[in-house]
């Protein structure tokens, strides 16, 4: 495999093509995968949830890590999952509202999913459809996470924006909406925590280990939700929750994963996560030093974790492997901005169309340096990839195809 891999900038038409295709392909097939996390989502080997931690993260990490899928040798099932589901429901929101064949379809389909969402709530809120074990927390799929429960919120809000004026929709829009009440109540019931004098939303319910996206993303769907209902006192909750993680930010606009050593690791993801969070809650508060902030992480998020021609990088300075959700959570991130921002998500939109996209018409999970993992991860690979190249096509035309400055420093960091 060639080391060298091209970018370029593409059309309008070819995003929007692109987004459409996803959002089709995996409704076909009922938006059910294979996830990198799912290894002990077996009854064949039903034993490794009886086996110490240890023992059942080397086998997660073995199905993740391998470029050959185990799964079907080891009886590991494919699922949906809310996440996935959240995040082409948001697309589908998009899509509805411009002006092309199909429109019609992605807006039944974005029901459709939003529908399923409000039918499989863990207590009030969302849940991985297996148990899980990272290196930072172990838990079963009875258990809501702040992750699932934050883009499932953000779809049904999107999903209430979007049917708005509708009377066929109303029903449905006005379950939306209860889901979506529900749930910002979950979590201020949940995953709120007082500690040592801050304010912060956690993981997991009564999980106190301080996650700055995971908080980040709660604080959206919170003050959002506040917004949209008339709820002030959630508004002022997440404002006050974001000012621990702001304070976390470093003079270069980087900030760890989490509080601690064990979670003092910088990822394109995450980071992405917390930029594009942090400059919509500033907008929608309308709030100046949020937005200094908010300012402030991008500007790291495009020098750290981003080369020049659009090629994300997984952690600073790590040219491989080229990792899916890492460009399109910049996609997202970038698009969401102005001018020259929006610009370069169609440049990184360049280089994951020319160097990611499989023969399927799918995307690569992930590209190493002589080999590819192509095991089909919708959660990890289509879903956030059809969401971003959805808000990369609405994004206003004067703000497309503007010049694209040089991430700065990235000569230096990275060649």
């Amino acid at each position: 495999m060639s080391r060298q891999l091209n970018s370029r900038l593409p059309g309008t038409d070819e995003v929007l093509h692109t987004a459409r295709f996803l959002e089709a392909y995996w409704r076909e097939r009922n938006d059910t995968s294979f996830d990198p996390y799912d290894g002990l989502e077996t009854d064949r080997l039903a034993f490794l949830t009886r086996l110490p931690r240890p023992a059942q993260l080397a086998a997660v990490q073995l199905n993740k890590r391998s470029p050959v899928n185990l799964r079907r040798i080891e009886g590991v099932r494919p699922t949906r999952n809310a996440y996935t589901v959240a995040h082409f429901a948001s697309a589908g929101a998009i899509l509805a509202g411009l002006p092309e064949d199909g429109s019609r379809r992605s807006l039944a389909a974005m029901a459709d999913r939003l529908e399923w969402s409000c039918s499989n709530r863990v207590e009030a809120a969302w849940a991985y459809p297996f148990d899980v074990q990272t290196k930072t927390f172990a838990y079963p799929k009875t258990v809501p996470n702040v992750i699932c429960t934050a883009f499932t919120v953000e779809a049904l809000l999107d999903g209430v924006r979007a049917v708005a004026g509708q009377p066929a929709y109303a029903e449905r829009a006005r379950r939306w909406r209860d889901a979506a009440v529900g749930a910002v109540t979950w979590a201020l019931d949940n995953l709120y925590v007082e500690s040592r004098g801050r304010r912060y939303f956690g993981y997991l319910p009564n999980e106190t280990l301080l996650i700055h996206n995971a908080n980040v993303l709660a604080a959206r769907f919170v003050a959002r939700s506040g917004r949209a209902f008339g709820e002030e006192s959630w508004i002022e909750t997440a404002r006050a929750c974001l000012d621990v993680t702001v304070r976390e930010i470093g003079a270069d606009g980087l900030l760890p994963y989490g509080e601690g050593s064990r979670q003092a690791w910088v990822d394109g993801h995450h980071t992405g996560f917390v930029a594009e969070a942090l400059l919509e809650v500033s907008e929608l508060l309308d709030d100046a030093p949020l937005r200094t902030a908010a300012d402030r992480v991008r500007a790291g998020y495009r020098r750290f974790l981003f080369e020049a021609d659009g090629r994300p990088l997984l952690y600073p300075g790590a040219r491989w492997p080229i990792d899916v959700i890492t460009g399109a959570q910049g996609i997202q991130t970038f698009a969401g901005g102005a001018g020259s921002d929006v610009a370069f998500a169609q440049s990184i939109a360049g280089f994951m169309l020319t160097s990611m996209r499989g023969r399927s018409g799918t995307f690569l999970y992930r590209r190493g340096r002589s080999h590819r993992k192509a095991v089909p991860y919708v959660r990890w690979s289509d879903a956030p990839m059809c969401l971003a190249l959805a808000r990369l096509a609405s994004a206003p035309a004067e703000a497309q195809g503007g010049p694209v400055a040089p991430a700065a420093g990235t000569k230096d960091l990275h060649r």
